[in-house]
């Protein structure tokens, strides 16, 4: 699926620049963060981006946005392993609590925290917008600000990402196993940015109830 601007001047689409005239090819772990993108949506409708295959374009307002939406278009389907063989943990049940996170970063290292509201959560995958190549993240769990389970405040209880290198756009890490995640304590982003501006954090979180 390609897209291309239609514009005079470059601009911003779900996190992706792209100058004008210019076409960028969606990645399969894009297409829904486009698709749920107002400005996409808006964009194509207006004409001033296009989609298709690269060779074809969409041009009509309806049909670009169709086209992207999937309505009676054949996509290709990524084929994703569920996280969970079962909905069940035992006695107790699971049930989807994903969260979206605004953070506003500067230049060099930054502290992403997400602060846990639920009892019990199990903590499988993060998206990662607006990023930029040559940016990394460290990505750890942090004890509760009282140290409830290592006795010392906030100590890092695991580390699951080692300066993992960020592309332009989109990043996602999915696990197929999980992390047990409890109240009050910290999912840490360690960004490392080289430039100001907002990045978006999507978690990928299961409430055990």
């Amino acid at each position: 699926m390609r897209v291309k601007n239609n514009k005079e001047t470059s601009d911003v689409w779900a996190g992706m620049t792209i100058e004008p005239s210019t076409t960028y090819d969606l990645q399969s772990n894009e297409i829904y963060v486009w698709q749920a993108s107002d400005k996409v949506i808006s964009d194509l409708s207006s004409g001033d981006l296009t989609i298709g295959d690269g060779v074809t374009y969409q041009t009509a307002g309806a049909l670009a946005v169709s086209y992207l939406l999937g309505t009676g278009i054949k996509e290709v389907s990524v084929q994703v392993q569920p996280a969970f063989s079962s909905k069940k943990v035992g006695t107790k049940s699971l049930f989807v609590r994903a969260t979206g996170k605004v953070y506003a970063v500067t230049v060099g290292a930054n502290n992403l925290d997400f602060t846990m509201t639920y009892n019990v959560l199990k903590f499988n995958g993060i998206q990662i917008l607006n990023g930029i190549l040559g940016e990394t993240v460290n990505l750890k769990v942090l004890d509760t600000a009282a140290g409830t389970y290592s006795t010392i405040p906030n100590y890092v209880l695991n580390q699951f990402g080692f300066a993992i290198n960020l592309p332009t756009g989109v990043f996602v890490k999915e696990s197929q196993y999980d992390a047990d995640i409890y109240k009050d304590m910290v999912i840490r982003i360690e960004y490392t940015a080289t430039e100001a501006r907002d990045v978006r954090i999507n978690y990928s979180l299961h409430e055990v109830k």
